[in-house]
């Protein structure tokens, strides 16, 4: 599935590309990983990114001992171009984000500017001296972009401050990932649907391919279900539609767990030989959908003499009689139902 870029943006949002492609965030990162991608942060507002100068002949000549021995004898953080908007961050260096909620960096590799173009130029600290000239100094061979609490210490009358400036890991989280668009369609070339046993089939409607994806999006490695983010990746993946939130409030109760979801049609409406056709985690409901849609596209294409797709009356009918709740059973008569996209 490819990735929409309805806007054209040249920097994305990780966790928006994730959602769209359906597919975890391991998934995700490996494919990152294998296509050398690299992944951005803006500069937190509090945060000042320097990097280690080292004295000139002239700053020893018109420096005193004791001024040296204060400013720990050779080094100074220096800031960077106020030109410089972003952190950059390898894909190995994100893989922790798939099992914790953040990671905490205080030296980067390269860092990141956008240009008038919209495109967002990387530089490590090579290509930083050749755009910066007048940053020419002499550097320490492994010098990185360290991130500073943000105060008055960075000055250019630094031999008067005596006081070192305080260094400021930042956490990064999923959620503060940016890529660039280009890196992104490369993911999304090789990135897979996540479906599990259930792979799309011809008698599945746009609607409930979703459904089918969002199961094992969300429950495959879940036993928390978020219901706030199903909702809002359904609401994401059926933008064009214009669904009210109920209806969408019904899709994320159709592929809740069964433990999960209070009204959930009895599990003993599905017969063992049915369900071991499913994944582990899909719910009774999905099941139920699934199988019906696949019935009501069989009659319409194969049964003699040919019959129309059943109605949305007789579809609601059905459904009740496994259990379903009204309004459950009137979103997924629409959900069956085939229905391209525009």
């Amino acid at each position: 599935m490819l990735y929409t870029n309805k806007n054209s943006h040249t920097l994305l949002s990780v966790t928006r590309a994730i959602n769209e492609l359906s597919v975890s965030s391991s998934t995700f990162f490996q494919q990152a990983q294998k296509e050398n991608c690299t992944f951005l942060i803006n500069i937190p507002a509090d945060t000042e990114v320097a990097i280690i100068r080292a004295f000139s002949t002239y700053d020893i000549f018109r420096l005193t001992n004791i001024q040296l021995k204060r400013t720990a004898a050779s080094w100074r953080p220096t800031l960077v171009s106020s030109k410089i908007q972003f952190l950059s961050l390898d894909s190995s260096e994100c893989l922790p984000l798939i099992y914790r909620e953040n990671i905490l960096k205080g030296s980067f590799t390269a860092v990141g500017k956008m240009s008038n173009d919209g495109s967002v130029d990387l530089m490590d600290m090579e290509a930083y001296k050749l755009n910066y000239p007048e940053a020419l100094f002499e550097f320490a061979t492994d010098a990185n972009f360290l991130t500073y609490q943000k105060n008055e210490i960075f000055s250019e009358d630094f031999q008067e401050k005596t006081t070192q400036p305080i260094k400021k890991p930042i956490p990064i989280t999923l959620e503060s990932l940016l890529i660039r668009a280009e890196e992104l369609s490369r993911i999304a070339q090789i990135a897979t649907r996540e479906l599990g046993k259930l792979e799309a089939q011809e008698w599945m409607s746009s609607m409930l391919l979703d459904l089918n994806e969002a199961s094992t999006f969300f429950f495959s490695n879940s036993v928390d279900p978020d219901r706030k983010r199903i909702h809002a990746w359904f609401m994401e993946k059926w933008s064009e539609f214009r669904l009210g939130d109920d209806v969408i409030n019904q899709a994320v109760y159709a592929i809740m767990p069964d433990s999960f979801y209070r009204d959930a049609p009895s599990k003993y409406k599905v017969k063992p030989e049915i369900r071991s056709k499913y994944n582990d985690y899909a719910s009774t409901a999905l099941i139920i959908i699934n199988e019906l849609a696949q019935d009501c596209w069989q009659e319409a294409n194969f049964h003699i003499p040919r019959r129309k797709y059943r109605s949305r009356k007789d579809i609601i009918e059905e459904l009740n009689a496994q259990g379903f709740t009204a309004k459950l059973a009137g979103a997924v008569s629409s959900f069956i139902r085939p229905k391209k996209r525009t």
